[in-house]
């Protein structure tokens, strides 16, 4: 079975677009399962280091359905921490 790490970039980053668009209890839940997808996915579980995994960013991941949805999940959530 092929695992998908990408479909959890591509759910972290909706929760963080979520986020802005509900009331402040509901966007803090978002954000908290935003950031354990993206601390899940830094792990050296899911993260490839430099010069592995065929370039790919993440591990586990389907080449050509990556997309970089993890930076746009990661780019997200810096944008709301600054």
């Amino acid at each position: 079975t092929y695992r998908d790490a990408s479909a959890a970039a591509i759910m972290a980053s909706a929760f963080i677009e979520l986020s802005q668009y509900v009331d402040k209890g509901l966007a803090d839940e978002y954000l908290a399962i935003a950031r354990t997808q993206l601390c899940t996915l830094t792990s050296d579980e899911y993260l490839a280091s430099p010069g592995s995994n065929g370039g790919f960013i993440l591990k586990h991941s389907v080449g050509n359905m990556n997309e970089n949805y993890y930076v746009e999940a990661l780019l997200r959530y810096k944008h709301l921490n600054q």
